[in-house]
């Protein structure tokens, strides 16, 4: 045990009290994030401003490690393809799509009205901003938007009812999941559990990205996550 003599990192007057930029302490984090995530498939699971405080010491201190994300294999290799694919690698994208429509089933294709290489395609439009444009300029609610748009252009009003009831089933399903978490620790899958995790990260890092670094993207250093992709090569799920 180690006392941590610091204040969370929301608490903007009580870190301006400190003389302390929090700026670079968050894309530290978001590093940090990064590296064990693309390394070894784990991460802090709780990233909430209570869990980061800003030390006297001008340092970060991450506490509370009771939620560990860890994700399996075939989670663990699309993280890394998704990366590759926004840092530039073409094929990558494929590979996000390929995964996704695995996931969640044809349906997706079917919901969208699009063929994999379309999917792919729009894929891409979706995640590039949400990973390359500064903080300030994005929102994780932007993604569900545009999605509910194209499935509103592909569809009639019956096929979009079916769409909703399915949509509908789903967050009925990950409710129960985070109840479950919140009761018990437990989920119904890896997968389930490693892709919850990331999800809450993400919108953790959304938070204090806007609050401190509104100007840079969570992408935002291409030549560390490049090095850090090129000591990472794990096999591609069978």
């Amino acid at each position: 045990m180690e006392l941590l003599d610091g204040v969370p990192i929301d608490d903007t007057a009580r870190v301006a009290e400190l003389g302390v930029d929090p700026g670079p302490l968050v894309e530290d984090v978001v590093r940090f994030f990064f590296h064990t995530t693309a390394r070894w498939g784990t991460f802090h699971g709780d990233v909430h401003a209570g869990n980061m405080l800003v030390l006297r010491s001008g340092r970060i201190g991450m506490i509370d490690w009771g939620i560990v994300g860890r994700l399996d294999h075939e989670t663990h290799w699309f993280f890394l393809r998704m990366m590759a694919a926004v840092l530039g690698d073409d094929d990558a994208w494929a590979d996000v799509t390929r995964h996704l429509v695995k996931t969640y089933g044809p349906a997706l294709q079917e919901a969208v009205g699009m063929d994999e290489v379309q999917l792919a395609a729009f894929v891409r439009s979706l995640l590039m901003p949400m990973l390359t444009q500064p903080f300030g300029e994005v929102s994780l609610a932007t993604l569900f938007q545009a999605t509910e748009r194209q499935v509103a252009r592909a569809q009639g009003l019956e096929a979009q009812q079916r769409t909703l009831r399915a949509v509908v089933e789903r967050w009925r399903h990950l409710r129960r999941i985070r109840r479950m978490a919140d009761e018990t620790g437990g989920f119904d899958t890896e997968f389930d559990r490693g892709n919850f995790l990331l999800g809450k990260q993400l919108m953790y890092f959304e938070r204090y990205g806007k609050l401190f670094l509104s100007d840079v993207p969570i992408m935002n250093d291409r030549e560390f996550l490049t090095a850090l992709l090129a000591d990472v090569s794990p096999d591609p799920p069978a």
